[in-house]
């Protein structure tokens, strides 16, 4: 029996199927208080993309008038908001994780997804997406620009000239994190063989990518396996994110993994403050999170330490190095590659 808000939230975090899923709706329609059915369809819409209520008898569909004009007052409202909006855009285990949760602590903001509209920001692996590329969708950083309390997301996104046009037009912070790549290499060998074990054989492919069979490799032929489906996103991360700031498409917030994050974090402490504080008390905010009372234990931090990645040796290493070397014109990427 659907009533209220929390049952329909009850109800979908259940619903395996679609026709689950348009079951809810259909109870939600038949609610007889307007204001709850209302509310109820905000917090199914909210909790799975997937929830799609049925029309109710006599409603007349939008015309693309009627929608273009919703779209556009939308984005107005959300463009012309001034909430604070933050976005860490990094590759997986270069402590992203730390730093959005405590940036998080520090500003009071919620952490959201900008990938698909959902109301928990990791919700999406559960859906089945944690291998779907990250780009942003237009309708999660709509609704996400319109909430009154701000936000921070969390994401391992690609930079283009159309995400820094995106970026510009709903003041949205981007800050980037910078870490050598075979020690995230390692790092996401043990990342993945710990959790692999942690699911059931057939889900393997769909949350990390990697074969079944992945965890009895040995360490070179895992390295291998991880550059087949990681080393395009290590390569265009850094690529397209330094040009388009090169080119003045956009002004990220770059962090030194090695000297900002496992190095000790006092001087991101000051800097975040300098860019970011907007209040004193905002400031003793970034020191408690970011400085001396800042911790990684309480995220899935992994060892953490500078050099682990020397192991990776041979072909894997030499795989790395020339992709970098076709974009030796772009930067220097020494550090990254040592």
């Amino acid at each position: 029996m659907i009533s209220t808000a929390d049952d329909v939230i009850e109800h979908l975090t259940r619903a395996g199927t679609l026709a689950d899923f348009r079951k809810v709706g259909d109870a939600v329609q038949r609610l007889a208080d307007p204001r709850l059915k209302n509310i109820c369809t905000i917090h199914g819409t909210e909790i799975n993309p997937f929830f799609v209520p049925n029309a109710q008898p006599g409603t007349q569909p939008l015309n693309v008038t009627q929608w273009l004009y919703i779209v556009s007052q939308a984005r107005a409202a959300a463009a012309h908001g001034s909430t604070r909006r933050m976005m860490v855009a990094a590759p997986m285990k270069s402590g992203s994780t730390f730093i959005t949760k405590s940036l998080s602590t520090a500003f009071g903001l919620p952490r959201v997804s900008l990938i698909m509209l959902l109301a928990r920001a990791y919700d999406y692996a559960n859906l089945g997406a944690a291998t779907r590329a990250h780009e942003i969708d237009e309708l999660a950083l709509i609704s996400a620009c319109c909430r009154a309390d701000g936000f921070i997301a969390h994401h391992h996104m690609l930079g283009s000239p159309y995400l820094a046009s995106q970026a510009t037009l709903y003041r949205l912070d981007v800050l980037l994190i910078r870490r050598n790549i075979f020690d995230m290499l390692v790092s996401l060998d043990d990342f993945t063989r710990k959790n692999l074990a942690e699911n059931a054989k057939g889900e393997t492919f769909f949350r990390f990518g990697v074969p079944a069979n992945y965890a009895s490799l040995d360490f070179d032929d895992r390295i291998a396996r991880l550059l087949d489906r990681n080393l395009d996103f290590y390569l265009n991360y850094y690529v397209s994110w330094t040009l388009a700031e090169s080119q003045g498409l956009i002004k990220p917030f770059w962090i030194s993994y090695e000297d900002e994050i496992s190095g000790g974090t006092r001087a991101l402490s000051g800097r975040v403050t300098e860019a970011f504080a907007r209040t004193d008390d905002e400031a003793v905010r970034v020191a408690a999170a970011l400085g001396e009372g800042g911790r990684m234990e309480h995220v899935h931090f992994n060892k953490g330490v500078a050099g682990r990645g020397q192991a990776i040796t041979g072909r894997n290493r030499e795989r790395v190095r020339a992709a970098f070397a076709d974009f030796s014109d772009v930067a220097d990427w020494s550090d990254l590659l040592a």
